[in-house]
């Protein structure tokens, strides 16, 4: 049996699974592992103020949003533009991981 090393897991860009390759038993345990995705003893939530920054780590961390609307209902019309911004960009680890050891050689090992 192969060592399973990641799991990419994301239902809205999931393409449809073949039938005749994907084994019977994968359905049942794709069933459960969802089931404990959305346990919330497993979720950490909070509100994101103006100015707050979240870094984490793509492959090591399940991350997902709640829907929000910043717009009062009474006051929305067509030309109401919303004015919370949620910005995301992607970086690769190698390059963090350098900066870190330049860091480290020029000022310490408590950078």
């Amino acid at each position: 049996m192969p060592r399973i090393t990641a799991i990419n897991y994301s239902p809205p860009f999931q393409a449809p699974l073949s039938l005749s390759e994907t084994p019977l038993d994968f359905y049942p345990a794709l069933q459960k592992f969802a089931a404990l995705l959305r346990r919330p003893e497993g979720r950490w939530e909070f509100l994101l103020k103006e100015g707050d920054l979240v870094i984490f780590d793509n492959r090591r961390l399940l991350h997902a949003r709640s829907a929000f609307s910043d717009i009062e209902p009474r006051k929305a019309s067509a030309t109401d533009e919303p004015t919370r911004w949620l910005k995301g960009t992607y970086i690769e680890a190698d390059v963090v991981l350098d900066q870190i050891r330049v860091l480290r050689s020029r000022f310490g090992p408590s950078v």
